[in-house]
């Protein structure tokens, strides 16, 4: 099966910033539109219903474009989510040694007593 190249002329214009908006229905599809300045792109990121990231251009070379996210819109989230799953490994570690720790914590239980002491005051 052969791939077809698409034209840079069907994709549109290539702007220094970019407002990728992402579909919480559907995450593997980001929608896209390109701005000449930042105030443009924070405002369309604005106007939409959806989660976006605001992006800057940092470089091309050989066809390839290189963005910044920018500190706008989903960004702490994003930059949240990331280091998540660079960590995922720890993360899930902990969380399961926090769980047998609990079920042992748990286990140990049946030798407290099951009633409350009372005090009476003295008289």
């Amino acid at each position: 099966m052969t791939q077809k190249s698409m034209s840079p002329a069907k994709f549109g214009r290539i702007e220094r910033y970019k407002v990728a908006f992402i579909d919480p229905l559907n995450l593997n599809t980001f929608k896209s539109e390109m701005h000449k300045n930042l105030e443009s792109a924070i405002a369309a990121g604005e106007r939409e219903n959806a989660p976006y990231l605001v992006m800057e251009m940092k470089d091309t070379l050989d066809g390839n474009y290189t963005w910044e996210v920018l500190p706008h819109g989903f960004h702490r989230h994003w930059t949240l989510i990331q280091k998540a799953y660079a960590n995922r490994w720890q993360i899930g570690i902990g969380l399961a040694a926090g769980a047998l720790a609990g079920l042992i914590l748990l286990a140990g239980d049946d030798k407290k007593p099951q009633y409350a002491p009372t005090f009476d005051s003295p008289e």
